[in-house]
């Protein structure tokens, strides 16, 4: 049995492994006994040949799988499935960890009570161009991310609810106990709604600030719209397999909706106040953060809440099934 098992889902990333496996060797400790699980989410190109040319290179032990489903829940649960390790290093391949991140969060969750069924660290935006760096001000704020979890900046270590599979080191038992990822959330959602799970069980995920991980999220507006969109329809399919995650803060957009359309019918005044103060806390917080950029900002707000607005509804119209992997 290995240590740890470090399971990588990829799509497409024919150009981005080379830099990924680079960036994974120098996180890795040299004592570590590890294995590399990798399942192709239904690449079109040489993604699979290229992964296990990599591990093959640097001779490490490692196991891939091939579906044509393109379902992350699925491919969640392989790995949970085919890991021969008690513990799991979950990491995304547009993430560049630290080199001793892993090594931080393995020694936290190691030390941890059994209340802790995993642990996680910051992902900090990588800023390459003008809209990553307005993207990383407006996602470390509560305002523009709803109080994303793996943005906390404030605490050396702490107890969270949910971190997305980017970048987390989970127990392997847990997460079988509970019958794996649920195959339904195909696209995106699969990690928050098993982290429901987990909570309703009263396990929590270990917070690491020292376990920084770099993310290389959507360059330009397009791809980071589509990504809310998804962020938020994974919000209301969750909420229909459990009704009462519609009480959580990450369905607020849709009880604001709600309200604003009852307020359109019948009292058009209040909707309007609502549009006003709305509008003014966006530009308030645009010009808090940067005043050179405050109207790309407030733009970039907009359009992000809108997106995920849009997300929800289209949530709530989709038919989520209710079965979990076994």
């Amino acid at each position: 049995m290995f240590q740890i098992s470090i399971g990588i889902v990829f799509r497409n990333e024919e150009l981005a492994l080379p830099s990924f496996f680079a960036g994974l060797e120098s996180a890795i400790s040299k004592k570590l006994d590890f294995e590399i699980l990798g399942f192709d989410n239904d690449s079109s190109d040489e993604s699979l040949l290229l992964f296990e040319k990599e591990c093959l290179k640097r001779d490490w032990r490692f196991k891939t799988c091939h579906s044509q489903r393109n379902n992350m829940g699925v491919a969640r649960s392989w790995i949970l499935a085919h890991s021969a390790a008690p513990l799991i290093y979950f990491l995304d391949v547009d993430v560049k960890p630290a080199p001793d991140s892993l090594s931080h969060l393995l020694e936290a969750l190691q030390s941890s009570n059994s209340e802790m069924c995993a642990a996680a660290g910051p992902l900090q935006i990588s800023i390459g161009n003008a809209f990553q760096r307005r993207l990383s001000f407006l996602q470390y704020t509560w305002f523009g991310n709803f109080g994303s979890a793996q943005l906390k900046k404030s605490f050396n270590e702490s107890e969270i609810e949910h971190a997305p599979t980017a970048h987390l080191l989970v127990k392997k038992l847990e997460y079988l106990k509970i019958g794996g990822f649920n195959s339904s959330l195909d696209r995106t959602g699969e990690d928050l709604e098993i982290h429901w799970r987990l909570s309703q069980r009263n396990k929590k995920i270990l917070w690491v600030q020292s376990a920084v991980a770099e993310h290389n999220i959507a360059g330009h507006l397009v791809l980071w719209l589509q990504k809310s969109f998804k962020y938020g329809m994974a919000q209301t399919l969750i909420a229909r397999i459990h009704p009462r995650f519609f009480l959580t803060r990450r369905c607020l957009p849709i009880w604001l909706l709600a309200i604003a359309l009852i307020c359109l019918i019948g009292f058009p005044i209040y909707f309007c106040l609502m549009l006003v103060a709305y509008l003014a806390t966006v530009l308030i917080v645009s010009l808090k953060l940067s005043k050179k950029d405050s109207m790309r900002l407030l733009s970039l707000f907009v359009g992000t809440h809108i997106s995920y607005l849009c997300g929800e509804v289209f949530g709530l119209l989709r038919s989520p099934e209710t079965q979990t992997n076994k």
